[in-house]
């Protein structure tokens, strides 16, 4: 994962967790942990915005970042017509 990219989804975490999910992916990045490792000492906030950046970032990398959205929203469209409805709203 790049870093430069890490760095700028990270940055949309709230700011009390950035700084913990910003260290925990850069982690990842330098190879010095596996994610697990990264957020083993960070609270389940700090948890789940790391496991989020990493998913942005993947996807953001897979499918570039024309096309990314357009696949996440494929997804959550097939994933609502099996029954499994947005846990948020439409904005």
């Amino acid at each position: 994962m790049g870093v430069r990219e890490l760095d700028a989804v990270a940055a949309l975490a709230p700011p009390e967790t950035e700084f913990a999910t910003t260290t925990a992916v850069h982690r990842v990045a330098a190879g010095e942990t596996g994610l697990a490792g990264a957020v083993e000492g960070l609270a389940l906030v700090g948890r789940v915005y790391t496991l989020a950046v990493c998913t942005v970032v993947m996807l953001l990398e897979a499918f570039g970042r024309a096309t990314a959205p357009e696949r996440i929203d494929e997804q959550v469209g097939e994933y609502e017509r099996t029954s499994h409805p947005r846990s948020y709203p439409i904005a």
